[in-house]
């Protein structure tokens, strides 16, 4: 008898401690943090924008746009729950190139789980390990699809590059 009260207390404080710490992964981060870079260089004056995917059109939750040395924040509008994010980084002057001024052509992507690492980096590789592993839910510029799928699609970006570096 004792040692059942002693069980269902237990499994009962192990729930709520397990509840705490996912309401508190839901609202983590407000605001991602990074650097876009091309050729092992930064680009200046980039738009990056802060995208959630779903089942349905992806929403924007945010953008900015990079500074000198390529570094960017991008403030999250409101909760994103376990939604699949990305990152799309478009237009800049790249550092590395000898032409000046905007290069509307260029278009770098970072697909994120939906916990960010504290720092993210877009750059060549990330874009070709996130359109490799998101492929079959890339529809022209934006993503969408099954919400399992996009997390696997996302969880398989880490197995080709470190989103931090």
């Amino acid at each position: 008898m004792i040692t059942q009260t002693i069980v269902r207390k237990f499994m009962l404080g192990t729930l709520f401690v397990a509840s705490i710490f996912s309401a508190g992964a839901t609202f983590a981060a407000d605001s991602i943090k990074g650097q876009v870079i091309l050729g092992g260089s930064p680009v200046a004056k980039s738009t990056v924008t802060l995208w959630e995917a779903s089942a349905a059109a992806p929403e924007q939750l945010g953008q900015a746009k990079t500074n000198d040395d390529g570094r960017f924040e991008v403030r999250i509008k409101g909760p994103h729950g376990d939604a699949i994010l990305y990152l799309v980084a478009s237009g800049g002057a790249p550092k590395a190139s000898k032409a000046s001024g905007d290069n509307r052509a260029l278009v770098l992507l970072a697909v994120l789980q939906s916990n960010p690492p504290a720092s993210v980096t877009i750059n060549e590789l990330t874009t070709v390990a996130s359109a490799f592993t998101a492929a079959r839910f890339i529809n022209g510029q934006s993503i969408s699809g099954n919400p399992l799928g996009l997390r696997i699609a996302a969880g398989n970006v880490s197995n080709f590059v470190d989103l931090a570096t």
